[in-house]
């Protein structure tokens, strides 16, 4: 028997992800990229959200503009952070569209633990 990831996977689902920085110039910069059945990856939006309070409220409704004009029957997965902000996006989101799976980005794990590896060796 197939996950729901996998049946998703075989009816042409895709997940979006989302990701947010501030750039040099300080400008705050929030990308959503769209992963493909064969792992393609296409950048569908890029937004300077500057002027914009980054609350899990907004978030939510960004995600949920792009989820309503990409066909939400197709997207199967969310994947962001773990930034307080973007957590409560995602519970926004799943609790509107319940056949969306939350995942988590492990390279910004494996960032944030080598930071903190690095941390401890500037100290000694």
């Amino acid at each position: 028997m197939d996950t729901p990831t996998e049946q998703q996977k075989k009816k042409g689902g895709r997940p979006q992800t989302l990701d947010g920085w501030t750039n040099p110039n300080s400008v705050s910069v929030y990308n959503y990229v769209i992963l493909t059945p064969d792992r393609e990856q296409y950048l569908y939006a890029l937004h300077d959200y500057l002027d914009n309070h980054h609350t899990g409220d907004f978030l939510a409704g960004q995600i949920t503009d792009i989820i309503k004009k990409i066909s939400f029957e197709k997207v199967f997965a969310l994947v962001t952070d773990n930034a307080v902000n973007c957590v409560k996006a995602k519970k926004i989101v799943m609790n509107q569209f319940p056949n969306i799976i939350d995942f988590q980005c492990i390279a910004h794990f494996v960032n944030l633990v080598t930071k903190q590896i690095m941390d401890i060796f500037q100290i000694l």
